[in-house]
C-alpha cells in the first residue's frame, strides 16, 4: 500500500515532545487562511514501509492536508501494534474515521 506524502519532518507537539511528523497531501477543504496549501494537491507516493523507515517511532503525528482522505489505518496499525508508538492523527474534522464492528475507530 501507498500514500502520498507532502514531507516527513522532525520537531515536538504539545508541550515539547519530539515528534515524527508526517504530512499527507490532499484536502477536502481551501481555508483561505490554510499554512500549508502547497500540500492541497501534490505529494510523493511512499510505501507504508518506506514511510516508517524514516520516522522516530515513539510519537508519530499524521497531519495534512486532510490525513483521512487517504486510508492510513495499515500506517497506524504498523506503527501501533509492531512498535508501540504513540499516534496522533490531525484531521479537519470532516471526513468520519473508520470504525470496526464494535463502534470504535478503526484507526
Amino acid at each position: 500500500m501507498t500514500l502520498r506524502i507532502t514531507e516527513i519532518f522532525y520537531s515536538y507537539c504539545g508541550v515539547g515532545i519530539p515528534c515524527t511528523f508526517i504530512r499527507l497531501a490532499g484536502c477536502n477543504l481551501r481555508c483561505e487562511w490554510c499554512d500549508t496549501k502547497g500540500s492541497w494537491e501534490t505529494g510523493t507516493e511512499m510505501s507504508v514501509d518506506d514511510i516508517i523507515k524514516q520516522v522516530d517511532k515513539d510519537t508519530v503525528t499524521i497531519t495534512g492536508g486532510e490525513p483521512l482522505i487517504q486510508d492510513i489505518r495499515e500506517l497506524v496499525q504498523k506503527l501501533d501494534n509492531g512498535f508501540g508508538t504513540d499516534v496522533i492523527v490531525e484531521t479537519n474534522g470532516t471526513i468520519e474515521p473508520p470504525r470496526n464492528v464494535d463502534g470504535h475507530m478503526d484507526i
